[in-house]
């Protein structure tokens, strides 16, 4: 009889724990780039990659992850035990989300991802309605240039000049880009979108064969300006 008591109150106390653990991990929570990810989107002029992770206290997950390359979606459920989360996908490809991840006091995070908790939300619905998820716009009117855009094109802080942070386009195609702590170079092209720009090479460092490194600077409505992001660049 004891044993059987005993058993039973092992039991209650695991479900009891693991119902505590279930409520410290549902929650919403967005993806925290790491210092190699945030290096490596500013050497290649590209927006940091966001996620957004639902936990819903019934051990089902939703994630939305938005980089350069689109918009993935991701759902399944998981599991914890001994302080970890282990994910099991149903849907999607999991890009973004490692297979499993240690809870943390406000994060859930493993050697190179971190998710942080979004403390002011303080309900989970347990199926909560979909909501579309759209890029933001940007603060400018793209528009079109017409003619060479050969020459030195500055970045424009404020009412001045930011010598010390150019392009440099050349006749034959190539550009050539010096910034703060950074350089690279490459191949670019006019397009109906902006200035296409192919890397070659970034930091001193060639671009690793078969991978193609690029972005388009959308020009101001004028044609006088580009944009790298929100960051103005005029012919100086």
């Amino acid at each position: 009889m004891r044993k059987i008591v005993l058993t039973l109150a092992l039991a209650a106390f695991s479900a009891a724990s693991f119902a505590v653990t279930r409520d410290r991990v549902a929650g919403f929570y967005h993806l925290v780039p790491n210092e190699e990810t945030r290096r490596f989107c500013r050497r290649h002029h590209i927006d940091l990659p966001t996620g957004r992770l639902v936990m819903r206290d019934d051990r089902t997950f939703k994630l939305t992850y938005s980089d350069d390359e689109g918009v993935e979606r991701t759902a399944g459920t998981y599991d914890i035990e001994d302080g970890t989360v282990r994910f099991v996908i149903e849907s999607g490809f999991g890009v973004g989300l490692p297979p499993e991840l240690r809870l943390e006091e406000s994060c859930l995070r493993s050697d190179r991802t971190e998710y942080a908790r979004d403390e002011e939300v303080r309900e989970v619905p347990v199926r909560p309605r979909e909501e579309p998820r759209s890029r933001p716009q940007p603060r400018y009117e793209a528009g079109r240039h017409s003619g060479s855009i050969e020459g030195t094109w500055r970045m424009v802080r404020g009412n001045g000049i930011d010598s010390n942070t150019k392009f440099v386009f050349s006749s034959d195609g190539t550009f050539r880009y010096v910034g703060d702590n950074s350089s690279s170079r490459g191949r670019y092209s006019l397009s109906d979108q902006g200035i296409e720009l192919v890397w070659s090479e970034i930091d001193g460092q060639p671009v690793d064969r078969g991978a193609n490194v690029h972005k388009c600077l959308p020009f101001s409505y004028s044609g006088d300006a580009f944009y790298v992001d929100d960051y103005r660049y005029e012919r100086r």
